[in-house]
This record gives structure tokens, C-alpha cells and sequence, in this order.
């Protein structure tokens, strides 16, 4: 997930900063370019499975990471510095007078990309995907094609992530390897999903909505003491969830609310 956040953010900076194209347009082409990748990578990593996938797409981050620590053309490990306009633009995305503005962009993400996603849940290709992640032998019987739609999967999380690298490196300014490519942004990805709930749409919004704020108060009342007791904290809760809530927080809802989620 990290690489096309990365990819994201520095496509639409790059395009930004040497030939001055709008970051709306930057955002387009980070999907694009994201999405190439991802089925290229795809091709390849998906035939993995376990372990081995896991492994394999750590490294895959970690060598784009290298790569780009020593690109001078996207300044390297220095990374690439976006310029301050004069005034708060829309069109080049930037507001020198509050932050507000920011919000309400990525709340808008937020929702149209959630809004997809429960569309595409009700679909075709959503039936299509949730057979080949419960039992891909059996869907390969009916046949699906198992690699085909492990592809599309992975090229649309990749699309997913792009914008939002984008947006971050507007609202930053100021992006380099270490930061954008950082394997952290995928952990949390990753826990938000499972210990949300895997196989619903609203788990990873309820993962959202409990994980972040436990870990920003964490942080902001337990955080600086020296002793990492707010990462403890932290990790105590998440083990909690684990042990006693398997499936994820989803699974605290009535089952009634599932079963109707799960025929829809």
C-alpha cells in the first residue's frame, strides 16, 4: 500500500514543481501511473501467496525506497520541496490562511472513495473478488479467473492510495523517501482493516473511527514521557482486540446487522 502512496505523492509534486501542471491533474496521472504498476507488480507477486506474498511486497517496498533515495531527477534523498504560491489557490491546492480547506478535500475523498467501494461490494466483480478471497479453488471451478481478479484487486487498492499520497504531499510540502515510502503507513492500513473487520465494508470504517482517536489520545496524554508508555498502552488494546475479538470490531454489532450486510 505505501508504494502507491508514495507514487501518488511524488507524481503530482514532480509534475507540480518542473512543469507547473495543477495538482488535480498530478492526481490523474499518480492514479494512472499507480495503477500500471500495480498490474505489472501484480502479474508477478500475486502468484505468491502466505509468507511469501507478504514478503515479497515488503521488499518491493523497499526497494523503491532505494530507488528513489537515489533519483536525482526527483531530488533524491533530499526528496522535492513544492513552492508556496502567493495566496491560498484551489487550483494549485494550497491555503496559507487555515487548514480547513484540507479537511473538507480529504473528506470528500473519503466519502466518494467509500461510496465506490460499497458500490463495487454490490457488484459483479465485488461477488467475484469475495469468492476468490474465500476459496479460490472453488471459484476457479465456476470459472473465475482466480489471477485475473487477484490483479484487478490489487490495482484498485493501488488507485485507492494515490490521491491520498497526492493530497498529503500538498498539504506537507515537502516529501522525500524516508517519509512517503515508510512501511508504518502500511501497518496502519493493515490494522485498521483487521482489527476493523475483514470482509465488510464498514469494518475498516469502525477500525477508523476507534483505532485513531485511542492512539492520538494515547499519544497526547501519555506521550513524551520518555518511556513509550502511550505505545504500550497503544499495543495493549490492539492485543485485547485481537484475543477477544478475532474478527474485528465489527463483530461487536448485532448479528442481524451482518447477516443483512452480508446478503446484500
Amino acid at each position: 500500500m505505501v508504494l502507491f502512496f508514495g507514487i501518488g505523492a511524488y507524481t503530482s509534486s514532480f509534475f507540480f514543481v518542473e512543469y507547473e501542471l495543477t495538482p488535480w491533474i498530478g492526481i490523474l496521472i499518480g492514479i494512472l501511473f499507480s495503477g500500471i504498476i500495480a498490474a505489472f507488480i501484480g502479474a508477478v507477486v500475486l502468484r505468491l501467496s502466505g509468507h511469501y506474498f507478504a514478503i515479497a511486497t515488503l521488499l518491493i517496498a523497499i526497494s523503491f525506497q532505494v530507488v528513489f533515495q537515489r533519483w536525482e531527477l526527483v531530488g533524491a534523498a533530499s526528496g522535492i520541496w513544492i513552492p508556496l504560491t502567493e495566496g491560498s489557490s484551489w487550483i494549485k491546492l494550497q491555503f496559507h490562511d487555515g487548514k480547513t480547506e484540507y479537511y473538507y478535500i480529504f473528506l470528500i475523498l473519503f466519502v466518494f472513495i467509500y461510496f465506490l467501494t460499497w458500490m463495487l461490494s454490490r457488484s459483479k466483480i465485488g461477488f467475484r473478488l469475495r469468492a476468490v478471497r474465500d476459496d479460490p479453488q472453488a471459484a476457479s471451478s465456476l470459472g473465475i479467473n482466480v489471477s485475473k481478479y487477484k490483479i484487478i484487486a490489487y490495482v484498485i487498492s493501488a488507485i485507492i492510495m494515490a490521491p491520498i499520497g497526492s493530497l498529503f504531499a500538498q498539504y506537507i510540502l515537502i516529501i522525500d523517501p524516508d517519509r512517503m515510502f515508510n512501511i508504518e503507513i502500511s501497518i496502519i492500513v493493515l490494522l485498521i482493516t483487521v482489527l476493523g473487520g475483514i470482509g465488510n465494508v464498514w469494518g475498516p470504517l469502525l477500525g477508523t473511527a476507534i483505532l485513531i482517536p485511542i492512539s492520538e489520545y494515547s499519544r497526547i496524554y501519555f506521550g513524551g514521557t520518555g518511556g513509550a508508555v502511550d505505545l504500550m498502552i497503544y499495543g495493549v488494546i490492539l492485543m485485547l482486540i485481537c484475543i477477544f475479538r478475532p474478527a474485528g470490531l465489527i463483530s461487536l454489532l448485532p448479528l442481524h446487522i451482518l447477516e443483512r450486510e452480508k446478503q446484500r
